[in-house]
């Protein structure tokens, strides 16, 4: 719409809310939403004044961050291509009279979406994930325009933006270096409870400096020969080696973000008929890895990170199967007919060992974040 009022193409907006097209559109959500909100009748609130209203306006889900946020996620997600993007934004904005209607709804797309999300009150990196799939296609048009002219104004951006590629990779190199012959001199650094975490990490440490130390090398030669092929290479080379030399680290990364091998270490350990339970925690995708059913205790629901489930908890009396106040936790456990696996991690262990000792169970640890206690079923059941 806004691409269109630049453009004086007033006619278009008009198609686009032709009543067809509402006809079309109706006929399409009516259904779900009539039914989403006959199974649940407080969803089309809370989508419309919360998740939709509330979001944007308010500090209510605790997302807020300052206004130049997205730059700064710009360059880091868009690692190693945001170099270009100073110096082409100044020489585009010059040589606008000159733009291509591709170039101005490409320009005008990725300045409302960063813009629009950058006054919001909250704010996510994914929310500005179609303004980044545009810059893709703009830095893809400056490589094309650097192949076809190799004087031009182009490839004289590429060679500037690889002067401080070459100056980042070889630092890394470098430091990432170090840090392979000595790791203590990170791990030193990090708090006690990240060294188990950090220590999975030190296998992909070489592959990542031998890598940065390649960026940089192509980069000497990018710079050297002013070949816009070989700045092209240069630029390309991190993305590539990082899906392939170094995927470890983004399998690293997952691994511990996800609650697969902590389900693995569970299904070995925990007996037929005991209740799974966490205390305050809930790793994340425990139910779908270990295919067996999960009980919370919470103060509040946060653990389960669903906006929705806050939302229904704050007024739904009593709380529904599968979640216990925390409050209730000693009478619920004390109602058990059958033993509790309990799993706490690393910032409510003490309260998992004070429920294990007073229980006379054994508190063992599952992994560097969590660890778990069988408790046996309650006298008198």
């Amino acid at each position: 719409a806004i691409f269109n009022g630049f453009e004086h193409r007033l006619s278009a907006l008009k198609r686009v809310f032709a009543w067809p097209n509402w006809l079309l559109f109706f006929a399409i959500v009516l259904p779900w939403f009539i039914g989403l909100s006959i199974l649940c009748p407080d969803f089309p609130y809370y989508g419309i004044m919360k998740e939709s209203i509330s979001r944007f306006t308010t500090t209510e889900f605790h997302r807020t961050a300052p206004f130049y946020y997205y730059a700064i996620i710009i360059a880091s997600t868009f690692f190693p291509w945001s170099f270009i993007l100073p110096e082409a934004t100044v020489v585009a904005w010059r040589n606008r009279k000159q733009w291509s209607k591709a170039d101005r709804l490409f320009i005008i797309w990725v300045i409302v979406v960063v813009l629009f999300f950058s006054v919001s009150k909250s704010k996510l990196p994914g929310y500005i994930l179609t303004g980044v799939m545009v810059l893709g296609i703009l830095t893809a048009r400056i490589f094309a325009q650097a192949f076809n002219n190799e004087t031009g104004r182009a490839k004289q951006i590429l060679w500037h933006a690889t002067l401080p590629l070459l100056l980042l990779s070889t630092i890394l190199a470098i430091a990432l270096g170090v840090v392979f012959t000595d790791p203590e001199i990170l791990r030193s650094r990090l708090a006690t409870k990240q060294h188990d975490a950090f220590n999975l990490f030190i296998p992909t440490i070489l592959p990542m400096a031998i890598s940065f130390g390649i960026v940089a090398l192509l980069s000497i030669a990018a710079l050297w020969t002013r070949h816009s092929r070989i700045l092209f290479g240069a630029f390309l080379s991190f993305p590539l080696l990082l899906m392939t030399v170094n995927f470890n680290v983004l399998a690293t990364f997952s691994d511990i973000r996800s609650a697969r091998h902590l389900a693995e270490k569970i299904a070995t350990s925990i007996p037929p008929e005991a209740e799974l339970v966490c205390l305050e925690c809930m790793p994340n995708g425990l139910p779908f890895y270990l295919k067996h059913q999960v009980t919370v205790i919470s103060r509040d629901g946060g653990e389960l990170t669903s906006n929705y489930v806050l939302f229904n908890l704050k007024t739904l009396k009593p709380w529904p199967e599968g979640m216990i106040p925390f409050a209730e936790k000693e009478n619920w456990l004390a109602s058990r007919t059958h033993p509790i696996y309990l799993i706490a991690d690393s910032n409510h262990l003490p309260n998992l060992q004070a429920i294990a000792s007073a229980k006379g169970a054994e508190v063992k640890a599952l992994d560097y974040k969590y660890s778990a206690a069988l408790l046996p079923t309650p006298t008198g059941h």
